[in-house]
């Protein structure tokens, strides 16, 4: 019986030991974000306009994270006096789900300030939908530029989104050591399967879009262990 109690007293020992160490993380978190985008369609000036965005993470690992994203704003390009006079505003919505690998779940950082410094870059990939609303567009073809008269475009359609992403994510760490406030610079790259971003059918059939964001999550429920400290103690 002292034996048994020795023991228990030892395992829970150590799972404190684990915890004020930095292994421990939490396995989900939400966040919001804004940030601008940038269409790149059928039109000829670029134009930036802001876009928002909301989120829930599963965290396989503190540097390796699967979310499920909404993310809604406006896509706009062009200008008048642009040789064609395409311009367009589209008041978007996308639902995207991707997964986001940081350098921290690839190399050993517990030696080195410049891998730690490097730990919290990421990239990642995936999928989503992008519902178009186009809420302005300029469909008057400008005399000798065309054969066309009107140009012709979709008010309303959906896409398929493949996104190309990369970023950094600084953690804040809580008094036992967990990273449960994480903020975001990402830079977001999204290929849209479709002519409906710009309303534009007569052109091109893939157009584009990225996204910058700053974003802040924060860890919830329940947190499990890391195979390593999260955090970085120095050499």
């Amino acid at each position: 019986m002292k034996r048994f109690t020795l023991l228990l007293i030892l395992i829970v020992s150590n799972v404190k030991l684990l915890a004020q160490n930095g292994f421990e993380y939490h396995q989900f978190s939400i966040g919001t974000g804004i940030g601008t985008t940038t269409a790149f369609g059928n039109t000829g000036t670029k134009v930036s306009k802001y876009a928002y965005n909301a989120n829930v993470n599963y965290n396989v690992s503190p540097f390796l994270e699967a979310s499920l994203e909404v993310q809604t704003g406006t896509l706009a390009g062009g200008l008048p006096t642009d040789f064609y006079a395409r311009s367009f505003e589209n008041g978007y919505m996308a639902i995207i789900f991707h997964v986001d690998i940081q350098a921290g779940e690839i190399f050993d950082y517990s030696h080195s300030d410049v891998l730690n410094g490097l730990k919290n870059f990421y990239v990642g990939t995936g999928i989503g939908v992008l519902n178009n609303n186009i809420t302005y567009i300029q469909t008057a073809v400008p005399p000798g530029t065309s054969n066309l008269t009107v140009y012709p475009y979709l008010p309303t359609s959906t896409n398929i989104l493949v996104p190309l992403r990369t970023g950094y994510e600084f953690k804040i760490y809580n008094g036992y050591d967990q990273p449960q406030y994480r903020i975001d610079l990402g830079f977001s790259f999204y290929t849209a399967l479709g002519k409906g971003l710009d309303g534009y059918t007569s052109l091109s059939s893939v157009k584009f879009y990225n996204y910058f964001n700053i974003g802040f999550k924060i860890g919830l429920g329940s947190t499990t262990t890391y195979r390593k400290p999260v955090p970085y103690y120095g050499l």
